[in-house]
C-alpha cells in the first residue's frame, strides 16, 4: 500500500497541520497544496507541494501531473498580480526536504536591483530571505501577501468552475 504521509518529513508535518507556515495554507486542490515557503521571509515566496509523500516528479500519478500544470499557471499568475513581479521563478531541488515540492517566488524590480537576476540570483535570494531575519513587520507583510494570493486564487477558481 502506498504511504501518503511520512511522519519524519517536515513537508508532511505542514500538510497534516502539525506545523503551520506564516500565512497558513493558501490554496489546495485534490493533489496539491500551496503555502508560504517555510524558512523564507520574502513575501510571495511560495511552495507548491504534493499532498502525497513522494520525492520525484516521475512518481506522480497522471492526475497529479495534469493538475500540477494548472496549479503552477494559477500560482504564477497570482504572484505576478499581487507582488508586481517582473518574473516568477520556479525551482525544484528536493535535496534538503525530500518531498516533491517547487519553490515559486517573485523576482520583483526591487529584488533585481538588490540582488540581480537569473540562476546566480537564486542562491543570493535564498540566503538574503532566510527566516532568521524575520521581523514582526515582515511577518505581517507575508500574511498580507499570502491572503491576497489566496483571494486571487479562489476568485480564479470560482471563475474557471462556473
Amino acid at each position: 500500500m502506498e504511504k501518503k504521509i511520512n511522519d519524519s518529513c517536515i513537508s508532511c508535518s505542514y500538510t497534516t497541520g502539525k506545523d503551520q507556515s506564516v500565512g497558513g495554507q493558501i490554496y489546495a486542490t485534490q493533489h496539491w497544496i500551496v503555502e508560504h515557503a517555510f524558512g523564507m521571509s520574502l513575501p510571495g515566496f511560495l511552495i507548491l507541494k504534493t499532498k502525497r509523500h513522494i520525492e520525484e516528479a516521475d512518481e506522480l500519478h497522471p492526475a497529479e501531473a495534469r493538475e500540477m500544470g494548472m496549479v503552477l499557471q494559477k500560482v504564477t499568475s497570482a504572484i505576478r498580480f499581487v507582488t508586481g513581479a517582473q518574473k516568477v521563478y520556479i525551482l525544484k531541488f528536493g535535496e534538503g526536504v525530500r518531498h516533491l515540492h517547487f519553490w515559486v517566488f517573485p523576482r520583483t524590480a526591487a529584488v533585481r536591483r538588490q540582488i540581480g537576476i537569473g540562476p546566480k540570483a537564486v542562491a543570493l535570494i535564498s540566503k538574503q530571505y532566510k527566516v532568521g531575519d524575520m521581523t514582526a513587520q515582515n511577518i505581517k507583510a507575508i500574511g498580507r501577501t499570502a491572503k491576497a494570493i489566496q483571494i486571487f486564487l479562489n476568485k480564479k477558481k470560482t471563475r474557471t468552475t462556473t
